[in-house]
């Protein structure tokens, strides 16, 4: 199964020079305490991590899906950066934790000798919260970095913060973010194999970001929000099974 998910991750690395530049190892986050029981249960497992009073809150998610769903880590990879897909993403969770007004990918930024490709994401969202929703309006850059250590491939992401935003051409004009004052993150791919949270014929989906957001809430209080809008993301996206188009009777063999 490794050997068949390594075989297209070349496509989305970029220029080869720049895999030097990848190549220390970074450590993946540490799956909480019941995850097991979670997983079995309900196919993931997540928690949070907030201070008292303020500074940024760290969320993480694990997500175990059948290996035989995804042709190779292109698609896995794929699935998470099909980003005008994450409102439907949505919709198939069932949640009403995030709603989106725009969800866009836009022209990606070529790969250099110094830099990967840079996958953009626009997002235009409102998450729940006690206080009522709150806008979010942010430009996210996706890059692959060298796979962190015991996982197959590794992809981060950073909310860009600062000047003058890219945005589609039908939405206002964004300096900076808006909701979120810094995120950054990473998302894994991992061989079950490797992992006690899942089986053979499996692979570890993790997700794990820290969060400052401008909400006015204890950060605690603002974790549990935001982690609710993390997970009817990714539930949508990676447990929900998509639908199969019916065939009409017509065309079905005799």
């Amino acid at each position: 199964m490794k050997a068949l998910l390594t075989t297209g991750l070349g496509l989305i690395l970029g220029a080869s020079s720049f895999t030097a530049a990848m190549a220390q190892s970074k450590s993946l986050p540490v799956a909480p305490d019941g995850c097991v029981r979670d997983i079995v249960t309900f196919g993931y497992c997540s928690s949070f991590d907030a201070p008292l009073f303020r500074g940024p809150i760290d969320v993480n998610f694990f997500a175990v899906i059948p290996a035989d769903q995804f042709a190779d880590m292109d698609a896995i990879i794929g699935r998470y950066t099909s980003f005008e897909k994450w409102p439907d993403f949505v919709l198939a969770s069932g949640s009403d934790a995030v709603v989106f007004n725009q969800s866009a990918t836009l022209a990606s930024l070529p790969a250099t000798e110094d830099s990967p490709e840079i996958l953009r994401h626009y997002a235009d969202y409102r998450i729940a919260s006690p206080i009522g929703y709150q806008d979010v309006r942010v430009l996210t850059h996706n890059f692959m970095v060298a796979p962190y250590e015991g996982a197959l491939a590794s992809l981060e992401f950073t909310v860009q913060n600062s000047g003058p935003q890219d945005v589609p051409t039908d939405a206002p004009a964004l300096n900076g973010s808006e909701g979120v004052k810094e995120q950054t993150g990473s998302v894994h791919i991992v061989d079950c194999a490797d992992s006690d949270l899942c089986t053979d014929d499996q692979l570890l989906l993790i997700y794990e970001s820290r969060i400052l957001p401008e909400i006015d809430l204890l950060p605690r209080v603002a974790a549990e929000s935001i982690l609710q809008g993390i997970e009817s993301i990714l539930i949508g996206m990676f447990l929900v099974p998509e639908e199969t188009p019916e065939v009409p009777a017509d065309e079905l063999l005799p």
